[in-house]
């Protein structure tokens, strides 16, 4: 591992963002609207999971020993930017024989077997003839390649599939992978929506192993503290937008963002996308009326006036009915 790799893992380790101001780019660098996804808004939530990860992760290479943990979010929350961000700052190095993959992702297959996700995980790591040999020989190659790769840490996302489409192999393939997990001892984390802790709840082996848990919370305003930073967030996203705007972070405005994501910071971002391209068609500066057309194309097509947040007068309603952009909210029990 290199040094500065590891100083960064140090670093971000020792980030314990809880209940505290947004303090933007703490770890990475400010970038400009054009790059939000490969350098996000390092908000509170979002660097406390990466730092529970990040020591999971030092964990492996100090004692060989690797920690896991469950991250949870609903979709929008920043799962995928999480994995994506903490991906690009744990590259693969080029090797003349193997290369060098410190961060492995994973993605669960829509229906989970033992067969389809060791073929995943093999295809992960590059291995070619991925539906070649038998169960066990499967699992002999994924032990040998994390080795032969120096894998460090592995993510397995949207393991809400476990839940979606629960079968007689589920039992199976959670008992394979717990196995898996004791036979690398490395850092290993599930991603997935809130449903997800259900499959790890109901299997006792599964629940002692990954039993920290780390939330990415939406944003709210039923707390002082998640509010507060809400608007920093928001007062950032205007910083970076590159066309004359109103202030994102004032607290009328403020409110009808809250209400046009669910606090959910995927949607912030598509939103003020959507309103920049707008602006720069039309040469305007974006307003509520440049928002709320935004917030048209790229969320809900055909929105009624009088429930576009950002035009609707009154009291905001959650969006959560049948056929509104958040109907599908995950309000399984955590």
């Amino acid at each position: 591992m290199s040094t500065q790799r590891y100083a960064f893992l140090e670093k971000l380790q020792a980030t314990r963002y809880k209940n505290c101001g947004l303090q933007p780019s703490a770890i990475g660098e400010s970038e400009s609207v054009s790059t939000w996804a490969e350098s996000p808004i390092e908000h509170s939530s979002f660097l406390n999971a990466a730092a529970r990860i990040a020591d999971a992760h030092l964990k492996f290479i100090n004692r060989k020993c690797g920690a896991c943990m469950h991250v949870i979010g609903q979709s929008g929350a920043g799962k995928s930017i999480l994995i994506a961000w903490y991906l690009a700052r744990n590259p693969v190095e080029h090797r003349s024989d193997f290369d060098l993959i410190p961060v492995l992702v994973v993605q669960t297959p829509s229906k989970p077997s033992v067969k389809n996700l060791a073929e995943a995980m093999l295809r992960a790591l590059g291995a070619p003839g991925v539906h070649i040999g038998t169960e066990n020989q499967k699992t002999n190659r994924i032990l040998e390649l994390l080795v032969s790769h120096g894998v460090e840490l592995i993510f397995i996302d949207e393991f809400q599939h476990f839940v979606d489409h629960r079968s007689a192999a589920t039992l199976e393939v959670t008992d394979w992978l717990k196995a898996l997990v004791d036979a690398t001892n490395r850092a290993v984390v599930l991603v997935g929506l809130p449903r997800s802790a259900i499959i790890v709840r109901q299997n006792e082996q599964l629940r002692r192993r990954f039993s920290r848990r780390c939330v990415l919370h939406p944003f709210s305003a039923d707390t002082e503290d998640s509010w507060l930073e809400f608007r920093a967030v928001l007062r950032e996203l205007h910083r970076r937008t590159p066309v004359p705007a109103d202030d994102f972070h004032e607290p009328d405005m403020a409110r009808r963002f809250l209400n046009a994501s669910e606090g959910l910071i995927s949607y912030l971002v598509t939103i003020a996308s959507g309103a920049i391209d707008i602006a720069s068609r039309t040469s305007q500066k974006i307003d509520k009326l440049v928002l709320a057309a935004a917030f048209e194309e790229e969320v809900w097509p055909g929105v009624p006036d009088d429930l576009n947040p950002f035009i609707a007068d009154g009291e905001l309603r959650p969006l959560r009915r049948g056929g509104e952009p958040f109907e599908l909210w995950d309000n399984s029990r955590r």
